[in-house]
């Protein structure tokens, strides 16, 4: 990881050389290769607020459990389904975790992200993957969001990551989940969209 990086966790922002560059979801959805959320409903804002809050919650939870440390912490009971999800998939694809949730920076693309998580997957042959956790329904846009990760995880540990599986993690312990064998064009257009996204950053202020 580039000595110059910084993550700024209270703001939720990435800094490369003391400049602000752009996060990963910020890019997708300056750029437009990321859809504009659809309507909650009445309560709108609270109801992405909350949506954000359990995403968060889950993602914390599944690192735990990756950690083997889940049960040195207090879980929400509303949230358990989704960590049986976590650990059902893990248990079905044979998928062995070798780090998540760890902020990144990219000094020669300029931007910055966390990937979820990354490790081998006995079911697609052994192959190295970077896994993205969704508590919503898989979006096909949520394939920029594992490229980015991976462009990401080959620079600063040299885990070069062959596919990328998408995965919904349901509260009845279930999940549903999407593979993408080949990351070479999403990451090309997710590159693209960077320089733009960092643009629109400096010129906003």
């Amino acid at each position: 990881m580039p000595d110059d990086y910084i993550f700024d966790a209270r703001l939720h922002r990435h800094y490369i050389g003391g400049r602000r560059v752009t996060g990963i979801t910020e890019a997708l959805r300056l750029t437009g290769l990321k859809k504009q959320i659809q309507s909650f409903g009445m309560n709108h804002a609270s109801n992405i607020e909350y949506a954000g809050q359990r995403g968060t919650a889950v993602h914390k939870m599944c690192e735990l459990d990756n950690q083997g440390q889940t049960h040195l912490y207090d879980l929400d009971a509303n949230l358990l389904g989704y960590l049986t999800a976590w650990r059902l998939f893990k248990k079905e694809f044979g998928f062995t975790p070798l780090g998540s949730e760890k902020p990144m920076g990219h000094p020669i693309y300029q931007f910055g992200g966390i990937p979820d998580s990354w490790g081998i997957v006995d079911k697609v042959g052994g192959k190295r993957a970077v896994v993205e956790m969704k508590t919503r329904v898989l979006d096909p846009d949520d394939v920029f969001q594992i490229a980015a990760q991976a462009i990401l995880l080959e620079h600063n540990i040299q885990f070069s990551a062959e596919v990328g599986l998408l995965m919904q993690l349901k509260a009845d312990g279930s999940y549903s989940h999407v593979l993408h064998q080949n990351l070479s064009m999403p990451k090309k257009l997710f590159l693209s969209a960077v320089p733009i996204a960092n643009h629109i950053i400096a010129r906003e202020g």
